[in-house]
């Protein structure tokens, strides 16, 4: 039966001319010694909120980039790491955070 349903998606994809898109992995390398800051918008601007950090290490699912392809907006699940100070858990239940990151400071990353 999974087998089933996983060829009507295909044939209905490759009907519509899109195509599946793996998911994109990478891990926080900020050089620096403090934590990645993850933030509500994808800048540095007087309207950027710091929602909490990220350490070294933490895998991270790019979800979408930023125009400029210098910010990403990535989600990770809520048991591998925290943000420090998360304001509003309301929109994703508990399951998973997310929020913008530098680009610069993901490596390793990998598509599945």
């Amino acid at each position: 039966m999974k087998t089933m349903k996983l060829l009507v998606a295909g044939l209905l994809l490759a009907g519509t001319g899109l195509t599946a898109q793996a998911a994109q992995y990478c891990e926080v390398a900020d050089p620096s010694t403090t934590p990645l800051n993850v933030r509500n918008v994808p800048n540095q601007s007087k309207s950027s909120v710091v929602l909490g950090t990220l350490e070294n290490g933490t895998e991270v699912r790019v979800r979408k980039h930023s125009k400029d392809k210098k910010w990403v907006y990535v989600s990770w699940s809520k048991g591998d790491q925290p943000l420090n100070k998360w304001s509003s858990d309301k929109h994703n239940k508990g399951r998973y955070h997310e929020g913008w990151v530098y680009r610069k400071y993901l490596a390793g990353c990998y598509n599945q």
